[in-house]
């Protein structure tokens, strides 16, 4: 429901009801709120007592706190815009669901694509010539496939043929091919709202908005900059073996003193578990490999708190997501090659002063961290983190880049006599 409001006595002048269109993919999470509106009062006329709402004939702009912006006119939506895929911070690849009818329908319910995938007749050429309707469809693409080629069709051809192309690819189909070619891209934005978008055109698949902070749907628009306090981080938790399961996704949210983690159905978005931890995080360390436990691989991680400074020796906190037994016998065994870096950049004042008094300028502390051999973690949770190296910097730092653990990283590899050694 939309209310105008007087600004100076704080009272409704009129109402108006607007219906929301069901969306074409699945959505989880809490609903937004809106954080701002536009109204076009040109056209308004205050609401008489037999007449319709003075709103109805007006235009008014929505946008809402996961980045969505709507046009509604008339009481009715006119457009919705998904604006916040413009914020996206950070994305990963993952496969489609494997090709079975159920969990076509769970995962792409109400996607043209998926229902067109569904009625696809069976591969090869004698599953074409059963179908009489796609047979024909498929005819008809090579007629206008000839005529854009020779420029010999009409503006609404060669439209029509773009069009045929793009419903008969398998390019676009919602589930995973035997290459491995079309994937969900899951991304992140800015808001916490997450969505997957399929390779093939770029269409959303389904979004989430289980991660976006709570105080976010009453808080006033954003910076020009898009910041929030919050930081947020998208990773891989759980990958199943068996095809039919889809994988798991985690997004953790850290706030001041706290932090969430939700888990989301790679397919669907939907949250299978929320965890809550009673610190906040500065850096998170993807381990090395995962966890195997016979179904799935299971993925852990390292959670710095943000508490260091240049002027304290105490060590940063270090807890273990998830802390099983399993993720402690793997970093119990890969402890001692196990590190870590933290930067702070601080500015203070330098030995030379004038009659006006020391001059400011800026340095940089890098500490590197390591793990004591054969570590554990103790009854609270932490892990003990031992100081590895130490480095001043002068200057204001810029940016700093490092490669990413995980990411895969060539070698030239040379197998030495009797196959008992190699040398990279």
């Amino acid at each position: 429901m939309l209310k105008l409001l007087d600004p100076g006595s704080n009272t409704v002048l009129d109402t108006l009801e607007v219906s929301m269109p069901a969306a074409a993919y699945p959505q989880s999470g809490p609903a937004p709120g809106v954080v701002a509106a536009w109204l076009d009062a040109s056209k308004y006329k205050p609401a008489s007592s037999s007449d319709k709402s003075g709103l109805h004939g007006c235009q008014v702009l929505l946008l809402w706190s996961d980045d969505q912006v709507t046009l509604v006119s008339e009481s009715t939506v006119q457009w919705n815009r998904e604006e916040a895929l413009a914020s996206g911070t950070s994305s990963m690849m993952i496969d489609l669901p494997a090709a079975h009818a159920d969990k076509l329908s769970q995962s792409t319910a109400g996607d043209a694509a998926a229902a067109a995938a569904q009625s696809r007749p069976a591969s090869g050429l004698l599953g074409l010539l059963q179908d009489k309707e796609w047979l024909q469809r498929w005819v008809r693409l090579q007629v206008l496939s000839v005529m854009v080629q020779f420029h010999i069709c009409s503006e609404i051809e060669k439209a029509e043929y773009y069009e045929l192309r793009h419903a008969l690819s398998d390019n676009n189909l919602p589930y995973r091919d035997t290459n491995g070619f079309r994937k969900l891209i899951v991304l992140l934005t800015a808001p916490g709202k997450v969505l997957a978008l399929h390779s093939g055109d770029g269409r959303i698949a389904w979004t989430s908005s289980a991660a976006i902070p709570a105080a976010a749907a009453i808080q006033t628009p954003k910076s020009s900059s898009g910041s929030n306090s919050s930081r947020q981080y998208l990773l891989m938790w759980r990958r199943f073996h068996d095809l039919t399961h889809a994988p798991q996704l985690a997004v953790l949210t850290a706030e001041a003193d706290a932090s969430v983690l939700h888990v989301l159905n790679g397919h669907t978005g939907e949250q299978l578990q929320q965890f809550e931890m009673p610190y906040s995080v500065e850096k998170v360390i993807p381990q090395r490999q995962p966890v195997h436990d016979g179904a799935a691989e299971q993925f852990s991680f390292l959670l710095v708190e943000p508490k260091f400074t240049i002027n304290e020796d105490s060590l940063p906190r270090v807890h273990m997501v998830p802390d099983v037994p399993a993720t402690q016998q793997q970093f119990n065994s890969a402890s001692s090659n196990l590190f870590f870096w933290l930067s702070q950049q601080q500015a203070g004042s330098s030995s030379s002063s004038t009659s006006g008094g020391g001059k400011s300028e800026f340095h940089v502390l890098l500490r590197g961290y390591g793990f004591e051999t054969g570590a554990r973690p103790d009854s609270s949770g932490l892990l003990p983190v031992v100081l590895a190296w130490q480095v001043v910097l002068p200057g204001q730092l810029l940016s700093l880049a490092t490669r990413d653990l995980t990411e895969p990283l060539h070698s030239y590899v040379k197998v030495c006599m009797r196959a008992t050694t190699l040398m990279g």
